[in-house]
C-alpha cells in the first residue's frame, strides 16, 4: 500500500499584508506495506474434490453427534484433525 500525502513548497514569500505567500503541493508517496498476489482457480481434480466433500460431511456428522452427547469434552481438535488428515 502506498501512502500519499501532499508536501507544500513555497513559490514566493510573503511580502506583507497585501501580498500573501504562495505554495504548491508536491506529491509525497511512501510505501507502507508489503503484499503478495495469489490467484486461485477451480481446475481441481475430481478425486480431490470428492475427498474434501466426504471430509466435510464426516465433520458435520461428528459435530452433530457431539452436540447430541452434550459432553463438556472439547471435540473441535479431533474433528478438524479428521477433516484435514
Amino acid at each position: 500500500m502506498t501512502l500519499r500525502r501532499p508536501l507544500w513548497s513555497t513559490t514566493s514569500q510573503c511580502t506583507g499584508d497585501a501580498q500573501p505567500g504562495q505554495a504548491i503541493p508536491i506529491a509525497d508517496e511512501k510505501r507502507v506495506g508489503k503484499w503478495e498476489i495469489t490467484k486461485f482457480h477451480g481446475d481441481g481434480k475430481r478425486e480431490r474434490k470428492s475427498e474434501l466433500v466426504e471430509g466435510c460431511e464426516a465433520m458435520l456428522a461428528a459435530v452433530k453427534q457431539a452436540r447430541e452427547r452434550a459432553d463438556p469434552v472439547s471435540v473441535v481438535g479431533p474433528v478438524f484433525g479428521f477433516l484435514i488428515g
